[in-house]
């Protein structure tokens, strides 16, 4: 038995057994593949996607805006000028005035020039704030077109102009209630503020855009905005006296209101200068949507070019809508 035994259980047996099982036990299993149907990605950039990301921007760079110490510097500004000027400068001890709703409407004169030149340079900041930053590269390599980035830059400064003009209306209700008076006049505050406030802000901010496309150019944009604007407010305040006064945002006879007969012989021709304005404002906002080089800076020609490549019908046909739109009621006057 023992012979039967070493003749067939020997050591290279036991060897061979140990080594051909630890061959199949280090053996590594085969994986196991899920398979997972890969998710089919659309890319949309129809009028929908592109409203939603315009306002999704606009959101970003307000909030962002509103938070630079001097956009809350020029809030305050604006509240303490106001107030001085409707309590203290403009009073006549010998003849006091009730704080009347007309006075503080009127306000917008002084504090418009006070507004619009910080809306003028702050429209030229925000265009090239890319370039300032550095951001640039990132920028130009968004899929966005370029109307999106540049109308949500648009709604930001609109934003900023609503907030301004809130805040002057809530000074003149707050001045009025400080002294005692409880009769205004909502409807004169909406009338002003809004026709010859807001809406005339909104259009020196597309004046100041296309100079900022044109110029392509930081300086020089804060300069001929500058230029443009005190040049407008300087000539308007020369015919301020005159019957009518055409220039572009200025509404005629705002600073002739009076109590018995608002604006006399301009109050038929307001509304239709501010259409005629809101229609040139359009073709301004066109020009500089097509214009605009969000990237580096490139020549005169190159734009050029790029303007007449971006030209398509539907622009085509918007800015036909507005020439005969500002003709027609040219017409009218």
């Amino acid at each position: 038995m023992l012979a039967q035994a070493e003749a067939h259980f020997s050591f290279d047996t036991f060897r061979n057994d140990q080594a051909a099982r630890a061959s199949t036990t280090d053996k590594p299993a085969d994986p196991v593949v899920n398979a997972y149907a890969v998710p089919a990605v659309r890319l949309r950039f129809d009028w929908r996607a592109r409203w939603r990301t315009t306002l999704h921007l606009a959101r970003l760079e307000f909030v962002n805006l509103e938070r630079q110490p001097s956009f809350q510097i020029t809030t305050g500004l604006l509240v303490v000028l106001a107030v001085l000027l409707a309590t203290v400068f403009t009073v006549n001890p010998d003849f006091p005035e009730l704080p009347i709703t007309s006075r503080m409407t009127a306000l917008r004169l002084p504090m418009g020039l006070f507004i619009g030149l910080f809306l003028v340079l702050m429209t030229g900041e925000l265009i090239f704030t890319e370039r300032t930053t550095g951001f640039w590269p990132i920028y130009d390599a968004l899929p966005q077109p370029d109307s999106v980035l540049f109308v949500s830059k648009l709604l930001v400064l609109a934003g900023s102009a609503i907030i301004l003009t809130f805040v002057l209306f809530l000074t003149g209700i707050g001045i009025q209630l400080g002294q005692g008076f409880y009769r205004i006049d909502w409807g004169q505050y909406a009338s002003d503020l809004l026709l010859d406030g807001f809406m005339r802000y909104c259009q020196l901010i597309a004046l100041a855009s296309l100079v900022a496309v044109l110029t392509n150019n930081r300086v020089i944009c804060h300069l001929v905005n500058v230029f443009i604007f005190l040049t407008l407010t300087l000539v308007y305040q020369f015919g301020a006296h005159a019957d009518f006064t055409c220039l572009y945002s200025f509404l005629p006879g705002s600073s002739r209101y009076s109590e018995l007969i608002g604006y006399g012989a301009n109050m038929p021709v307001r509304p239709t200068v501010h259409l005629i304005w809101w229609g040139v404002a359009g073709l301004l906002v066109i020009g500089s949507v097509l214009g605009w080089n969000r990237g580096l800076p490139d020549s005169l020609p190159l734009r050029f070019k790029q303007w007449s490549s971006r030209f398509s019908w539907c622009y085509g046909l918007v800015s036909l809508f507005l020439v005969l739109f500002v003709l027609f009621f040219s017409l009218q006057l």
